[in-house]
């Protein structure tokens, strides 16, 4: 009894492992096991270093000295402007605007009698370089003496309506036509000197400033002096 008991227990461990060995026939013995999730991209080394980029050269943009074309310097031509040329050199207002150039492109000229002893003297007003933001040219006047020009005025006048000539005024001084010439100080101001010849050379009888009070909506006529003052 004991004997058949040890068989009947050794029969079911045989039958199964033959179970068990037929189910591991099933299955391949190197199945390949595929990852279920998208392969990711390595990351780059943050401390790898970059290769070398290739810079195209920057044109050239500053200019050399040798591309750099320096201002015309003063020259002049006009024989009728010659005579002048000198004084004007060595006029103060005419150095303070340095022109440059040709003498014939910022000058324009005009003889007349001021005096009606049959020379005439030359008027002179600038032109471009010789003029200021608000449209007031450098004015001369010159006569001869002996065989050169000397200045007799050296001021300023606006040149907008107004003809070289304009300038000259009926009343005399000492045998010479007073002068008058007008400035452009601003929209609403506009100066007025009057010039009387003293014998040797020409200076300022009267200056006023004619201004247009908006507030008011009338124009009052004030000496330059005063106009000076409260303009500061």
């Amino acid at each position: 009894m004991r004997y058949t008991s040890r068989c009947g227990f050794y029969s079911l461990i045989v039958f199964f492992s033959c179970e068990l060995f037929f189910v591991i026939l099933q299955f391949p013995s190197h199945q390949e096991i595929k990852p279920n999730y998208a392969p990711q991209t390595p990351k780059a080394n943050a401390h790898a270093t970059a290769p070398p980029v290739e810079v195209a050269a920057r044109p050239r943009l500053s200019a050399q000295p040798q591309d750099i074309k320096k201002p015309p310097k003063r020259f002049c031509a006009e024989k009728r402007l010659l005579t002048i040329w000198r004084e004007l050199n060595n006029d103060a207002y005419f150095r303070d605007r340095n022109p440059r150039g040709d003498c014939a492109e910022m000058l324009e000229i005009k003889p007349v009698d001021l005096n009606a002893d049959g020379a005439k003297e030359l008027l002179a007003r600038g032109k471009y370089d010789l003029c200021g933001a608000t449209g007031n040219c450098n004015f001369w006047i010159f006569a001869k003496r002996g065989e050169r020009y000397r200045k007799l005025l050296s001021s300023s006048d606006y040149f907008e309506g107004r003809e070289l000539g304009d300038q000259i005024v009926r009343s005399k001084t000492n045998g010479y036509r007073d002068i008058s010439v007008k400035g452009h100080i601003t929209a609403s101001d506009t100066s007025y000197q009057n010039y009387r010849f003293t014998g040797h050379n020409y200076v300022v009888s009267r200056c006023v400033v004619e201004s247009y009070l908006f507030s008011a909506n009338r124009r009052q006529i004030v000496n330059c002096k005063e106009f000076e003052r409260n303009w500061r």
